[in-house]
């Protein structure tokens, strides 16, 4: 079970391949076959699979890549005719400029005062995150962390000072750091977060359910982590960072 130690630190290289090398491919899931999350698989390596069994793969460019068995062939052959390649980057690319294009328009419309002040909710919901991979304690839900990073939490509203909790499912572990005043991030409390599990953020008498997804050290391009963010539903996230690729 993959694990996150907030609050420590580890080193994470960033490797690009050459043109006509191989390339490491990341798997997302597999199903009836020995391969874990986050294993790094290379293109020019056979990849063996019976019939039934299946594998996704995220490639470095953010493409998500299905395989299913029988198949015996390198992930990247075209005669890998048995699976399917969806470019999640260009589907957030879309969401990116429709979602910017709403916020012009409400601009527009505030500045013309028509139609009123624009709703809290979609106000909230064009707010750019200046790290796509911190936790949003306002909002509950699926989010994003990498295991090879210290977790930060964020508030997108900077406010007084205050102590933030962290708390596992039963407040079985619970965890506290003074939030200082004006900042709108903070490094989190030393806790450990399995993959998937869920957390109770708390401040200033507001809580948040939270389900933290870990994006693996091997996951190292930000297109090839917003493709994994995306998938785990961590869209908001996913979004934010192709935004910040500037693509």
């Amino acid at each position: 079970m993959r694990m996150i130690m907030l609050g420590t630190v580890a080193a994470a290289g960033l490797s690009l391949p050459l043109a006509g090398h191989a390339v490491e491919l990341i798997v997302f899931a597999a199903k009836g076959v020995d391969l874990a999350m986050g294993q790094v698989v290379q293109s020019d390596s056979p990849l063996r699979l019976q019939e039934g069994q299946q594998v996704t793969l995220i490639t470095d460019d953010g493409r998500t890549i299905r395989i299913d068995g029988p198949h015996d062939a390198p992930p990247l052959a075209e005669e890998a005719g048995s699976g399917s390649s969806t470019t999640v980057i260009s589907a957030l690319k879309d969401m990116v400029a429709q979602k910017q294009a709403n916020v012009t328009s409400l601009g527009v419309m505030r500045d013309a005062n028509i139609g009123g002040a624009m709703r809290a909710d979609e106000s909230r919901q064009n707010i750019t995150m200046p790290d796509p991979w911190a936790i949003d304690i306002t909002r509950g839900g699926s989010q994003c962390a990498l295991t090879d990073q210290p977790l930060v939490l964020w508030r997108p509203e900077p406010g007084p000072a205050d102590d933030v909790s962290l708390s596992l499912p039963d407040r079985r572990l619970r965890a506290t750091t003074t939030w200082p005043a004006g900042y709108d991030r903070v490094r989190a409390p030393n806790m450990e977060i399995a993959e998937g599990e869920a957390i109770t953020a708390e401040i200033q008498g507001r809580t948040a359910e939270i389900t933290v997804h870990l994006i693996p050290a091997s996951v190292k391009s930000e297109q090839a982590r917003a493709a994994w963010a995306a998938r785990k539903g961590c869209e908001r996230q996913a979004l934010a960072a192709v935004a910040n690729l500037k693509l």
